[in-house]
């Protein structure tokens, strides 16, 4: 790694020493091209930003400053003394002129990156965050004098690009110094610069624009919740949800999950009652109120994966969201057994049963919740086409349950326009409930039984309707299914009537078209057909051809044999016979 760093800096350095390094001093030129965030991510990339080490970085900004002040003959004084310089709009006549300042903030800038963020246990912590921003103001510093010598010097597009630079150094600043106002304002101000920039650059440089304007709104988002308080939770809980998918900064995403942290607290600490149907029910447990906070950001934690069509993870939110529910639940049981256990006076009684009265009237609110949220999740899982039938059937059983509760919980509140869209959707579920069991009957050829369950599923698609009209609110979506559902009934009963009619008359689906012909036309040559589409499937000949039993031919041909006749051998036989015996006594020569 050090060969190749130091292959590296000999190569830059000798780049920048056949540069144009006039001996005298030339006219100032004022069509300068500097493209700022390009040129500096280049830079980043290439020496240390990738694996996000400052120091490596910084040490190259610093080599790279005494190259070009060697190069463009832009010393402070002599090895002897230090004669600081000003570099001025006369003096620059090359592009390098304008990267002295440039890798002065990127120096600065890369310093306090470095120092922002010290080792746990450091007994100089405090000290190095103090130098961290005294190196973002020097940062500022030079960003601001570069700006001005682009704006004499540069083309437009290249100033463009050092202002966006160098509001975004000052906002840093103002943002690191709580200066919320001011933050918000050259940040605002930088956004802008930078999305006019995003639509002039090419292709591969968009991403760059991309990632420094998320960045950018990240901050400002961030300053006006800690100008506003409380009032921007939504905001910060996005900046969270980013910053766990990791499009933040680190110490931008520390910030946001303690402002987090501490938001819950007082919102916790302030949330003391409820309004449910017009009634204000006070919370005064803290563990209950804990426990509805939690309930919440839940709650906002799903409807942001629905609202984006992310469905990773929503069944363990769902789990935890009516995890949050049940502790709720019990934490109420027990102010109910513990107000009803009080005895006393007339009047301590009567208080005892207001108490008893609230929480119960709490504790249906939170059923609410937690049934509501169950219908929900179930509508999502029927929407997916891998359910079985049976399965179907399970769900909206489920469904049927828990609005019959719900509707046993409005009725308590007397609140007739929650039980009149109670109604409604019973009806619903009914009727689609209904289509399921028909579709089951029609894949075993149940006709009679399909039918009836397809005209009990319009009935209830009718009521359903009837009392969606008097309903108040958003019930497109309900309406919607409902006329789904009637077309696709008023099809499957075309066509089981169809059936049921050519089952009557004995007429048969396999009656209607001409039977294809399965043997070779060969073989059927007396066999006629009208239908043309036949002709297209009609069977020439077999291929392959089948087999045929043939005699095996033999591998010799000896007909010969049965012709021939051979000499007889009765003479020798009876010879040898008396040979033997002979041997028997007398013995073999």
């Amino acid at each position: 790694m050090a060969e190749e760093e130091a292959t590296q800096l000999s190569e830059e350095a000798t780049a920048v020493a056949m540069e144009e390094a006039p001996q005298e001093p030339a006219e100032p030129r004022s069509k300068f091209s500097l493209y700022v965030l390009p040129f500096v991510t280049d830079l980043q990339q290439r020496n240390g930003l990738r694996h996000e080490d400052y120091q490596r970085y910084r040490q190259y900004c610093a080599r790279r400053l005494s190259r070009i002040h060697t190069a463009v003959h832009f010393k402070h004084g002599s090895s002897r003394k230090y004669n600081p310089k000003v570099l001025t709009a006369e003096m620059v006549t090359t592009e390098l002129h304008l990267h002295i300042p440039l890798l002065q903030v990127e120096r600065a800038w890369s310093y306090y990156m470095l120092l922002k963020h010290p080792f746990d246990g450091d007994i100089h912590a405090n000290r190095k965050i103090i130098h961290a921003r005294a190196r973002l103001r020097k940062a500022a510093k030079f960003a601001a004098e570069l700006q001005a010598l682009a704006a004499a010097t540069c083309d437009p597009r290249s100033i463009l690009e050092t202002t966006a630079y160098a509001d975004w150094i000052s906002g840093t600043v103002a943002f690191e110094s709580h200066d919320w106002d001011q933050a918000i304002t050259l940040l605002r101000r930088a956004k802008f610069i930078y999305e006019k920039l995003l639509s002039l650059s090419s292709v591969e440089h968009r991403v760059l624009y991309t990632a420094r304007i998320d960045e950018i709104e990240a901050n400002m988002r961030f300053s006006a919740f800690s100008k506003s308080g409380s009032a921007g939770m939504d905001d910060l809980l996005k900046m969270q949800h980013a910053a766990r998918a990791g499009t933040l900064a680190d110490e931008l995403a520390s910030k946001i999950d303690l402002a987090v942290a501490q938001t819950r607290e007082q919102q916790s600490s302030a949330q003391a009652e409820i309004v449910w149907h017009g009634e204000t029910l006070p919370v005064r447990n803290e563990k209950l109120r804990q426990h509805l906070q939690r309930a919440r950001t839940k709650e906002f934690d799903i409807d942001q994966k629905l609202q984006s069509g992310d469905e990773k993870d929503l069944g363990g939110l769902y789990d935890e969201l009516f995890m949050a529910y049940g502790d709720s639940g019990r934490v109420i049981s027990d102010d109910i057994h513990a107000a009803a256990a009080e005895k006393g006076s007339k009047i301590v009684s009567q208080k005892a049963e207001m108490s008893v009265a609230v929480l119960r009237r709490l504790q249906n609110y939170f059923s609410f919740l937690k049934l509501s949220r169950m219908v929900q999740r179930t509508q999502r899982l029927l929407a997916s086409q891998s359910l079985k039938p049976a399965e179907r059937i399970h769900m909206y059983d489920s469904l049927l349950q828990c609005i019959a509760e719900i509707a046993d919980l409005d009725e308590e509140q007397a609140d007739p326009l929650s039980c009149r869209l109670a109604a409604a959707r019973t009806a619903m579920f009914k009727g689609q409930r209904c289509y399921c069991i028909a579709e089951s009957h029609r894949a075993q050829d149940k006709i009679a039984e399909a039918l009836a369950l397809y005209d009990r599923a319009v009935a209830h698609a009718v009521l359903a309707r009837s009392h969606f009209a008097d309903c108040e609110g958003d019930v497109a979506d309900s309406v919607r299914q409902i006329d789904e559902l009637l077309l696709r009934v008023r099809g499957n009963k075309c066509m089981l009537k169809a059936t049921k009619f050519l089952q009557t008359e004995g007429v048969s689906d396999a009656g209607l078209t001409p039977p294809v012909p399965t043997k070779p036309l060969p073989d059927q040559p007396n066999t006629y057909t009208e239908d043309p589409a036949l002709l297209r499937q009609c069977k020439l000949t077999d291929f392959p051809p089948d087999f045929q039993v043939v005699s095996c031919k033999p591998l010799f041909f000896d007909l010969a044999n049965n012709y021939v006749a051979f000499p007889s051998l009765q003479d020798r036989v009876a010879k040898s016979a008396m040979a033997r015996l002979k041997g028997l006594f007398w013995g073999s020569k």
